[in-house]
């Protein structure tokens, strides 16, 4: 791929997620409460920011967001593992909690374009494992077994599935 900007000059970004239309969203990191933005896919420009992301009025430590294939609504994981909807309306973002995933250091979100599936990478404080499992995103709850991650220490920080449900996942730490 090729690097194609960096829409804002300070700070970072957690959660990157582009929808349907092909509108790209992240949620700033730097600021507290977090906030949603929109970023051109052209060159990685802001072209503004939506505003604060909040559930019932406090701030949610957002780790990575992905759009559903279908109906593009916005999923939203936090640091606690526990997985939102995320409302946009006037200004404001309104995250509805889903429930928890039950992972406690929940990594990353992507959906399957294919079948719709919401995967969800993290560390299973059980079994001390870095794993992927499938998240229903009517309940938030795990899918069957989690799959392990070959090698204890990888911390998969982004993750995608592209159109034959094949799953990548970037090593961060």
């Amino acid at each position: 791929g090729t690097f194609i900007g960096d829409p804002v000059a300070s700070g970072g970004i957690t959660g990157l997620a582009s929808t349907s239309g092909g509108t790209v969203y992240a949620v700033l990191n730097d600021l507290s409460p977090r906030e949603l933005i929109e970023v051109d896919p052209s060159d990685g420009s802001l072209v503004g920011t939506i505003g604060p992301i909040t559930y019932n009025a406090s701030s949610i430590t957002i780790i990575d967001m992905a759009a559903h294939p279908v109906s593009d609504v916005l999923y939203a994981l936090d640091s606690g593992g526990s997985l939102y909807s995320l409302a946009i309306s006037g200004g404001a973002v309104t995250a509805s909690l889903v429930g928890s995933t039950g992972l406690g250091t929940p990594s990353g979100i992507a959906f399957d374009p294919a079948d719709n599936t919401l995967y969800q990478t993290g560390y299973n404080y059980s079994t001390y494992q870095r794993v992927l499992q499938e998240i229903d995103v009517s309940s938030g709850f795990t899918l069957g077994a989690a799959t392990p991650i070959s090698g204890s220490d990888t911390y998969i920080g982004g993750l995608a599935v592209d159109a034959l449900g094949t799953v990548y996942g970037i090593n961060s730490g």
